[in-house]
């Protein structure tokens, strides 16, 4: 059966972590008393982390060791809970047998260590020296009574696993699946597959992403099928989830311009721009990731990220001008926060981040304009796989209430001339990902494009449109107004041979007619253009942003396509304003 828009990407990290067949051996949950010494070994991400999520790694027995207490291990000073890099020393306490295993092939150097709880953020590290000696070097403090005849060991220790010779101990492997809810570890089971699989397990996907034809015996084809045949969403996933929420008014863009006529009696008069987006956004985001690959040598050979997302876009442009040019405000960012992630240090960093940016873009030919234009959409469901599968992916993207309202005065002599206006208000959710201590590194972004484009345009009386009556050698004021969203996934850069910046699919793009060739006969003295549907004026603004009635210095107007000068309406009602304080004589 088709796959769901309403399937939720947690039933994508479900399917990736069950069990799916018994050729395959399920390794259990991270039990700190179990020592790892069977070539195999796992952690799940705390408990206070906010995530969930397991790691596991296997390999030959004497390429993966522990140095917690399970294997009779104690480190005797103070590690440093926030250090990648660093050197302890240990002992092993009470003659423990297990302690041995962590010499067994070549060595220690290049093993790849359990470490305790609290000893630095990774819960692996690749063992860079050994070397005994006394307790209490410079630099040391003994934090744990001491056996007094035990020998101290000292390991150095960090995570760039590519300094690791593989023929040394072996290679080892790792897969890992994470969901940014706390909690929801205990609805899955990682399994890893049998040897005589494993290749083929890893060799999934071509290059840059491309889909391929999945096996169903290969492990991740299995679980993608788990993913197609899920139904249902995980409400109660759904209702953890902490929304981001903006809501605020920025000025774009703001200026003025001294008019002179130059006549024997000099007049002047001020022409004015000002461009204002009004928007508030609502966004619940559920974000996963699974990945297999080696720790020695570094690389992920299988990478998939999931999101999925429900909310709600209300953003209102408005403008008013009575200059003409060319304005274009580029991306303006109006807010930006920090959401939950997922942390396997040393191994994944997958760090998302929600923004919203506002632009305007502006051609005035046509003066004395006062419009607002508001769109809103809400979005339900949305799901999204990265790198895109061959199954369909989307959701409910829906239009809700828009609202034109536009106060317009052309003259006669502007006949011909209009003002062109296209405004976005972007949210954005980049996804930065570091993988295998910084070898590798992207960002993964959903981009949710909503813009709405206006067109106002002056035209003889009765030459176009819908009209009404108007006295002889009047204007018209004619509208085109659409709105339109685009939600687009993709890459800015490569991630080992997985993808790239060219790697990406649109989730949804269509374009909503609001107003199509509306128009009104006016006289040459003033006019308001009809309302569509609903007023504007006096609605309520929402509160500025931070900053936003102080200082506007850091808009440089100079990082803008700015071209703008006096209308020539204007000129012309000035040299008339001056023949009739003169007349000729």
């Amino acid at each position: 059966m088709p796959f769901s828009t309403k399937t939720s990407m947690v039933f994508y990290l479900a399917a990736l972590a069950l069990t799916a067949g018994s050729r395959r051996r399920v390794l259990a949950a991270n039990d700190w008393l179990v020592p790892c010494t069977q070539g195999q070994c796992s952690w799940d991400l705390p408990a206070d982390s906010g995530s969930s999520g397991t790691l596991q790694v296997w390999g030959p027995s004497t390429a993966i060791s522990d140095i917690t207490p399970a294997t009779g291990w104690r480190i005797i000073t103070r590690c440093d809970p926030a250090a990648t890099e660093q050197e302890v020393q240990l002992e092993c306490a009470d003659g423990n047998p297990d302690c041995d295993h962590l010499f067994q092939g070549a060595g220690a150097v290049d093993t790849i260590v359990r470490l305790p709880d609290g000893c630095g953020p990774m819960p692996f590290a690749r063992v860079t020296k050994h070397w005994t000696n006394q307790p209490n070097t410079p630099g040391s403090s003994t934090v744990t009574p001491r056996a007094s005849d035990a020998q101290v060991h000292s390991l150095a220790l960090d995570t760039n696993f590519a300094a690791a010779t593989p023929p040394l101990n072996g290679s080892v492997s790792f897969t890992l699946q994470g969901l940014n809810v706390k909690g929801s570890n205990g609805a899955s089971t990682l399994t890893t597959p049998a040897p005589a699989h494993r290749r083929r397990w890893l060799s999934l996907r071509g290059p840059h992403g491309s889909p391929r034809h999945i096996h169903r015996r290969n492990f991740f084809g299995d679980m993608l099928r788990k993913l197609h045949d899920a139904t249902a969403f995980n409400k109660t996933i759904r209702h953890d989830l902490q929304p981001v929420d903006f809501n605020g008014a920025k000025n774009l863009f703001t200026t003025s311009v001294k008019c002179t006529e130059s006549t024997a009696i000099p007049v002047s008069s001020t022409a004015s721009l000002s461009l204002d987006v009004d928007a508030a956004v609502h966004a619940a985001v559920s974000l996963g990731a699974v990945a297999t690959g080696t720790l020695v040598p570094p690389k992920i050979s299988e990478f998939g990220l999931t999101l999925g997302l429900d909310g709600n876009i209300d953003a209102l442009f408005s403008i008013t001008a009575n200059l003409t040019g060319h304005v274009s405000s580029g991306a303006i960012p109006l807010f930006q926060i920090g959401i939950p992630g997922l942390s396997f240090p040393g191994i994944l960093e997958v760090g998302p981040e929600f923004k919203v940016t506002g632009e305007i873009d502006v051609d005035l030919a046509l003066t004395n304009i006062d419009a607002d234009v508001r769109v809103t959409y809400n979005l339900s469901d949305v799901a999204a796989i990265f790198p895109p599968q061959h199954y369909e992916t989307g959701g409910a993207f829906k239009q809700g209430t828009s609202e034109v309202t536009i106060s317009a005065a052309p003259n006669i002599t502007d006949v011909g001339a209009s003002v062109s206006v296209t405004g976005h208000l972007t949210p954005q959710i980049d996804i930065g990902l570091s993988a295998l201590g910084g070898i590798a590194s992207a960002t993964v972004f959903l981009n949710l494009d909503a813009s709405t484009s206006l067109k106002v345009s002056a035209a003889a009386d009765g030459s176009r449109g819908d009209k009404t009556a108007a006295p002889a050698g009047g204007a018209q004021a004619c509208v085109d107004a659409n709105a339109d969203l685009a939600v687009n996934l993709g890459a800015q850069a490569s991630f080992f041979d997985l993808f790239d910046a060219s790697t990406g699919t649109k989730l949804f793009d269509k374009s909503f007619p609001l107003l199509q060739q509306k128009c009104v006969a006016v006289s040459n003295s003033t006019s308001v253009f009809p309302k569509q549907p609903a007023a504007r004026r006096g609605h309520a603004r929402r509160a500025p942003l931070d900053g936003d009635d102080t200082d506007k210095s850091n808009w440089s107007i100079t990082s803008r396509d700015l071209d703008l000068g006096c209308p020539l309406t204007l000129a012309s009602q000035v040299s008339q304003l001056v023949k009739a304080i003169i007349p000729a004589t």
